[in-house]
């Protein structure tokens, strides 16, 4: 655990001066700091900052260790472009710019389960209210879309009501960092006008599943990447979910998000420092 901690600090602290976030003078704690005890609790203890405190504090981590309530406050006041910054240099060290085969698909984040909808003050709106196919069951939260090398390494992220369908928050990713590459998904992305759109604009192959009977047929190479391959995303997913408590416990929907933002960025820097430390 302790090689961990350091990789993190020292990451944090690089992204931290880049920002030019200065700390302020009478804290006790920085923001490298910070963000080092939020990567810890979503990598061992689910997020759970006052089990994380009492490790820290065995382990005499940090010189200081504040209170729960202002770790929670410190961590909302951390810029977004920090986390952001984060999962960017973890993609430059696990070289997944060099990736010309992208996996897309979702997965379904509950806030509560299905029969406590009417006590759940953290998210409104039917909108929420979401079906997951592969269990045949409802759920009440969001829906996290992702787009995943070959190897699994998330590449972006988007979050959605979990009513939305697969195919419409697709379109809000970010193309012009992903030309000339093939991204593989299932049935839910089948969209031709939207295809076309893709390989006339970015030269980007979007290739889903298809039913057997199409005109659209795939080559013999794509058909067996999306037999052999597509699968690998849902791995990613079982790696985050497994990170994730059975309940999130959050406050607000900023709380709960940032909470599933950790859980994703922690997948991301527990893939880079095992690359880091296989070359080393």
């Amino acid at each position: 655990m302790e090689e961990e901690v350091i990789f993190i600090y020292c990451l944090a602290d690089c992204v931290v001066n880049a920002v030019s976030l200065s700390n302020h003078p009478q804290a006790l704690m920085s923001h490298a700091e910070i963000i080092t005890f939020v990567m810890v609790s979503a990598l061992y203890y689910r997020c759970n900052y006052a089990i994380t405190r009492k490790v820290i504090t065995y382990h005499r981590y940090f010189s200081h260790l504040i209170s729960r309530t202002r770790l929670v406050r410190r961590i909302h006041q951390i810029p977004s472009i920090v986390w952001q910054i984060m999962f960017l240099i973890c993609q430059s060290i696990l070289k997944t710019s060099n990736s010309k085969r992208l996996i897309v698909d979702s997965f379904p984040v509950a806030a509560c389960q299905n029969n406590k909808i009417f006590r759940c003050n953290l998210f409104r709106g039917k909108c929420f209210h979401g079906y997951t196919a592969s269990k045949k069951s409802y759920f009440w939260g969001i829906k996290v879309h992702m787009l995943v090398t070959q190897e699994g390494v998330p590449i972006q992220f988007l979050f959605t009501p979990g009513h939305a369908a697969d195919i419409s928050p697709f379109r809000h990713f970010n193309f012009k960092e992903l030309k000339g590459t093939k991204i593989y998904g299932d049935r839910a992305y089948n969209d031709s006008h939207y295809e076309a759109l893709l390989k006339k604009g970015y030269g980007i192959n979007l290739i889903p599943r298809r039913k057997q009977k199409t005109r659209r047929k795939h080559s013999s190479e794509d058909e067996c990447f999306l037999l052999r391959h597509r699968g690998r995303i849902e791995t990613t997913f079982s790696e985050i979910k497994l990170l994730m408590p059975r309940s999130i416990q959050a406050r607000t929907a900023k709380g709960f998000l940032l909470k599933v933002l950790f859980f994703i960025l922690a997948v991301t820097v527990k893939c880079t420092l095992k690359e880091t430390l296989s070359a080393a």
